[in-house]
C-alpha cells in the first residue's frame, strides 16, 4: 500500500531509480521523508515510465495515506525533534 523512505544522505539518482522500480511495481503511495531539509515528498500515480503526480511538504504539512484516507499525519511528527542549541 504504501512505501516511505528515510533518508538524510542517498543521492537523488538513487531515489529516482528506486521510484521508477516501485512505479513499475505497481506501488500507489511512494513517500521520500528528507530528514535534512525536513520535507516530505509524495510519489503517486504510478505508471511503467515512474510517478505522475508528485507533490512536496514541508514540516508544517498533514498528508493521508491513499488506502487510509481516515488517517491524518503531520510531517513534523515523522521527523526528528529540532534541537535548541
Amino acid at each position: 500500500y504504501l512505501i516511505i523512505e528515510v533518508t538524510d544522505t542517498s543521492p537523488q539518482r538513487e531515489h529516482d531509480l528506486k521510484a521508477k522500480d516501485y512505479a513499475s511495481s505497481k506501488i500507489a503511495d511512494y513517500w521520500l521523508l528528507d530528514v535534512n531539509i525536513r520535507r516530505l515528498y509524495v510519489l503517486r500515480e504510478p505508471t511503467q515510465e515512474g510517478y505522475q503526480s508528485k507533490l512536496a511538504l514541508s514540516e508544517s504539512g498533514i498528508i493521508s495515506p491513499l488506502h487510509f484516507p481516515n488517517l491524518s499525519i503531520a510531517v513534523r511528527e515523522m521527523l526528528p525533534p529540532v534541537s535548541a542549541q
